[in-house]
């Protein structure tokens, strides 16, 4: 689909409370409060954040007013 290209490119961010290296190319662990953590990157300055895979983590961003849409 050539998603995976633009996957391998784009800076990630994971989620988890057991994965220690997610071995994927520009990923970055968030090893704190899921919230806090979202919150800080919402401060810094680039485009979307996108959330795949995860709806206990909607879960957590949404009453914290992370979600935009």
């Amino acid at each position: 689909t050539g998603i995976t290209a633009y996957l391998n490119q784009v800076q990630k961010y994971v989620v988890s409370s057991t994965l220690t290296d997610p071995q994927w190319q520009n990923s970055t662990m968030l090893s704190g409060d899921p919230v806090t953590e979202v919150q800080a990157l919402k401060e810094q300055p680039g485009q979307d954040i996108v959330v795949t895979g995860s709806i206990t983590l909607c879960h957590a961003l949404i009453p914290a007013g992370l979600v935009d849409e």
